[in-house]
């Protein structure tokens, strides 16, 4: 689909927040061949982020390292005591310390890093002369509650965006942890569930899109399509901690302007693969569309 625009008012923009392990060049060439518009824009992550995968695979060794240190520690050091089993132990709770806080540090700063590239970029096309109900927000995975953040920053504002696609989206991300088929995230889950919430917003990765969405809803500023789609096969982030679970089961009322879409397409990788899909390319054009709709009949 080609958009043919007249001029900066009637063009519309679509903005691509990736999650985690792609990096911006790849989620800049996938969002250019979305719909054949040179008006897409990748969401510019900080560099942490972007490395992510390293991260990770620092924090894995740190927790093959909080098992492996204490057998060290109790093999070499001799007679094992109280002392010498208490700093084994210290070893161990170190490591899974560091592990966890590898996992976690990219998300750090949500408003100087991980929000700020997108909101500056909003603004800059709202000065150009873009209107801000043709700017739209598409979401995937972790990318998703990115895109909430800046979606209410704006409401806040009391500037209405054109709307917002949710893929392979979490519902919060206390209640993704607890998903999550990662060692780190299964130690956290461990935690109570008052602690790890306190833990997380002192780190100020209390992202909790359900919330936000009822309270742009119930403040009146939910008035823009909102556009929910996961599979329900997707392993990484399995059904009880989807967006359109909590959605479809009343925690978060449906409107006439929020929609839940299983997507059925690839099994072998049912999170990506909905970046592919013909739900995606449906209810994104269909989207589209009904923006172009309303400049023309201005």
């Amino acid at each position: 689909m080609h958009i043919t625009k007249c001029n900066k008012e009637n063009e519309i923009h679509l903005i691509f927040f990736h999650g985690i392990g792609d990096n911006y060049k790849s989620a800049y060439n996938y969002v250019q061949g979305l719909n054949g518009s040179n008006t897409n824009h990748a969401h510019k992550y900080p560099s942490a982020f972007q490395n992510y995968i390293t991260y990770a695979a620092v924090s894995f060794l740190f927790l093959v390292a909080s098992v492996s240190a204490p057998i060290a520690i109790l093999l070499l050091i001799s007679p094992i005591t109280a002392g010498v089993v208490g700093l084994a132990s210290l070893a161990a709770l170190t490591c899974i310390f560091l592990s966890v806080m590898l996992i976690f540090i990219p998300f750090i700063n949500r408003d100087q890093s991980l929000l700020k590239p997108s909101i500056e970029e909003i603004n800059e096309l709202m000065d150009k002369g873009v209107r801000p109900e043709n700017i739209i927000l598409f979401g995937h995975s972790f990318g998703g509650a990115v895109a909430s953040a800046v979606l209410k920053h704006f409401a806040d504002k009391n500037v209405k965006l054109g709307g917002v696609i949710f893929t392979s989206t979490f519902s919060s991300f206390h209640t993704a942890i607890g998903h999550f088929p990662i060692p780190q995230a299964k130690i956290l889950s461990m935690l109570p569930s008052s602690i790890l919430k306190k833990l997380l917003k002192a780190l100020d990765l209390d992202f909790d899109l359900v919330n936000d969405i009822r309270k742009l809803r119930d403040e009146g500023k939910l008035n823009m399509p909102v556009i929910v789609i996961n599979s329900k096969r997707d392993y990484l982030i399995p059904q009880p901690a989807q967006l359109a679970h909590a959605i479809e089961n009343d925690v978060l009322p449906r409107g006439k302007l929020i929609k839940t879409v299983n997507s059925k397409s690839y099994e072998d990788d049912p999170h990506n693969g909905v970046l592919s899909s013909w739900e995606l390319d449906e209810n994104l054009t269909d989207l589209i569309l009904n923006k172009i709709d309303k400049t023309m009949n201005r």
